[in-house]
């Protein structure tokens, strides 16, 4: 039998990109049932008042996932708060739209530092907390464009089949440690 799933009362859990959108949407759904949230984005202002209207379970912190002393942070806020991390949502992401010719090289490294590189360092300093935890779940978001090429999106399709090639291999490696990966 595999890892068995956490119930949200007992879920302390990192959402990264989670001011709006999809995981301001999980934040919301996690919160009022009960799980320890915090919301980690660029975004403090709107984060902050995300956190604020999800009552005591909720908080927010200023995370850029491309910099590793920003997890560091946020891994150690997430300690303090809830005594031990047990689950990650990957789900900060950036888009640009242009074909590989318009599209600038700072500009594509800008979107795989976010999407890739910043999945990457989640995995890599939210696992050991996961593991001392004793196990638990890491949720990297793809897309579609994970999948299949779209014309004008080369950056962000090169990092969404980046993140499924991570989310593979990080699965296998971390299973020892029953954290289980998926996107």
């Amino acid at each position: 039998m595999g890892p068995q799933p956490i119930k949200a009362e007992d879920l302390n859990i990192l959402i990264t990109g989670g001011a709006r959108g999809i995981g301001g949407a999980l934040a919301k759904r996690l919160a009022a049932k009960s799980a320890n949230v915090l919301i980690c984005d660029i975004l403090i202002e709107e984060a902050s008042a995300l956190a604020a209207s999800l009552g005591q379970n909720a908080h927010a912190i200023k995370l850029d996932v491309a910099s590793e002393d920003s997890w560091r942070a946020a891994i150690d806020h997430a300690e303090d708060l809830f005594g031990s991390i047990n689950s990650l949502f990957n789900n900060a992401g950036i888009v640009s739209f242009g074909d590989v010719e318009s599209c600038s090289p700072i500009d594509f490294r800008n979107i795989i530092d976010v999407n890739l590189c910043g999945a990457f360092l989640g995995i890599h300093f939210c696992a050991p907390a996961i593991r001392k935890a004793g196990g638990g779940a890491i949720l990297n978001t793809s897309s579609t464009a994970g999948l299949q090429g779209y014309a004008r999106l080369a950056a962000y399709v090169s990092s969404k089949w980046g993140v499924r090639g991570l989310t593979k291999a990080a699965a296998l490696d971390l299973a020892d440690g029953n954290i289980r990966v998926a996107s």
